[in-house]
């Protein structure tokens, strides 16, 4: 149940909507707020895809082959985040102090194909590193 403070004039403008669209006023709500809320959904994801899309292309264009990056160990939900994104722990962890000690993880993701490298063993030619830090 929700409770909505509002002007006389929007309540009548309510009322007289919702009258001529044969709707119920809570109706009429719960269509607008979901219209609403389906657009901005919709608006965000788009700007995180395009955001990570850029993010890659950067690198990839700078030679990066490779991103890695270490997330807090009791960071859940910067884990689920990373590896939608593609990424995968690799297994390794250490750990960070940043004024306080924290364990991290590393996830690593491959960015283009593999160049064999004189000057590394990972086999890739360059490798992109982070530190992700959500408290």
């Amino acid at each position: 149940r929700l409770s909505i403070s509002s002007s006389k004039n929007i309540v009548s403008s309510l009322k007289e909507v919702s009258k001529k669209e044969h709707i119920s006023i809570n109706q009429f709500i719960s269509s607008v707020v979901s219209k609403k809320l389906s657009a901005y959904m919709t608006e965000e994801y788009i700007n995180k895809r395009a955001e990570r899309g850029f993010r890659e292309k950067i690198l990839k264009s700078r030679g990066y082959r490779l991103a890695m990056l270490w997330v807090l160990a009791g960071n859940d939900q910067a884990k689920k985040f990373y590896e939608s994104m593609g990424f995968n722990t690799d297994g390794s962890s250490k750990t960070l102090n940043i004024g306080k000690t924290f364990e991290a993880n590393r996830y690593r993701k491959q960015l283009g194909a593999a160049e064999p490298s004189h000057s590394s063993g990972h086999g890739y030619r360059r490798a992109a590193e982070f530190v992700v830090i959500f408290l």
